[in-house]
């Protein structure tokens, strides 16, 4: 059975691209979509045209931030070209959309991002070799990226600030934390501590372990003579956080603790020190400076997280109704690949048949490609 794995890539809508083991790395044949024709539409939007090579460019360079990963793993090829001619087609359908509206893209943006992609690059001359073999002129290419960032600018200009309005005009936040609260923002009990450490193994003497609990015990009585914990933190400690005066800052209180560390910690109360506490590792003496009870997180301080949260997910669903509305205005035609690239492996087929990113179009003109 051939493996196959979701990799997510660096797309302009966040879409993922379906990757799997198609061809072995050392196979000499060319990658599927050199088979592109370049000058030829794969797809036509009412007067856009979607170029062969447009789409052998895309998937080239999605090619090369998948093996940038690391990963050890092969493109589908043909999965690839079907995944990139529908986000190109969503894309643009955006981007004309976008341009309808009058929103505009100024030439210095267009060469800021160009400049952004040439970067990726080893040199400039390993871009320009890449265009060429894929058939695109520098100015085509420049037209792409005006299209791109139309793309981006209707996100930021028209979507998002819809979606602002939405959440606070509904109090969306608000709706969702009272609905969620008790599943997703009750925090256990919080702690800020100060320690002390004499780490000792546990299959020490008893004499070593005797001998680093006095020293503890000592500590003890100093602090309670009225030294600073954190000076003799700094003296005393054997773990990381000695030069910090032993300061552990807030940390959640929960079953992954040593069990006779938090016994301890559960009998102070703030500004209280504890006895001697030993662990599989060694010997503690603690200081709780401060704490917050266990209970439910108030609204305020996760509402801002809960709308980042709420922005995403609606943002996602206005592209969503806004790429299926688009696509049911358009007159949008597709280039039948097969006589190009043969009949679709099975497993390609039906990923090209299925959602991507949850970003599925609905039927309109055309062939009625999603």
């Amino acid at each position: 059975m051939r493996a196959r794995l979701a990799v997510p890539l660096l797309l302009l809508a966040g879409i993922l691209v379906l990757a799997g083991c198609s061809k072995k790395k050392d196979q000499p044949s060319p990658p599927l979509w050199e088979k592109l024709p370049p000058e030829v539409a794969v797809v036509k939007i009412d007067d856009w045209d979607i170029s062969g090579a447009w789409l052998k460019n895309w998937c080239a360079t999605q090619e090369l931030l998948l093996l940038r990963q690391g990963l050890p793993l092969q493109v589908d090829e043909y999965s690839l070209i079907l995944e990139g001619r529908k986000f190109l087609t969503k894309m643009n359908l955006v981007a004309k959309e976008a341009e309808r509206m009058g929103l505009e893209v100024a030439d210095q943006e267009v060469q800021d991002r160009l400049a952004e992609e040439m970067s990726r690059f080893e040199s400039t001359e390993q871009w320009r070799e890449r265009l060429e073999k894929s058939g695109l002129s520098v100015d085509e290419r420049k037209e792409q990226i005006r299209r791109e960032l139309l793309f981006k600018k209707y996100e930021q200009e028209v979507l998002a600030p819809k979606v602002r309005e939405r959440i606070e005009k509904e109090h969306l936040a608000r709706a969702f934390y009272d609905k969620f609260k008790e599943q997703q923002f009750r925090r256990p009990r919080l702690v800020h501590l100060q320690v002390i450490t004499r780490a000792v193994a546990g299959d020490a003497p008893e004499e070593m372990k005797a001998e680093e609990r006095k020293k503890l015990e000592e500590a003890r009585k100093r602090i309670l003579a009225g030294e600073k914990f954190a000076d003799l933190a700094r003296e005393l400690s054997t773990d990381a956080k000695a030069i910090e005066g032993g300061d552990y800052g807030w940390l959640p209180v929960d079953e992954r603790w040593n069990p006779a560390l938090r016994e301890a910690i559960a009998r102070l109360k703030p500004g209280q020190l504890s006895e001697v506490v030993e662990g599989p590792v060694g010997f503690y003496l603690v200081r709780l400076v401060e704490e917050k009870p266990a209970g439910i997180l108030p609204f305020d301080e996760v509402k801002e997280d809960i709308e980042k949260k709420l922005f995403q997910q609606l943002m996602k669903i206005e592209m969503q109704n806004t790429i299926a509305a688009l696509r049911q205005q358009a007159d949008v035609q597709y280039l039948d690949l097969e006589p190009i690239l043969g009949p679709p492996p099975q497993d390609a087929a039906k990923k090209a048949s299925s959602p991507v990113a949850g970003e599925e179009v609905g039927a309109g003109k055309g062939d009625g490609e999603n």
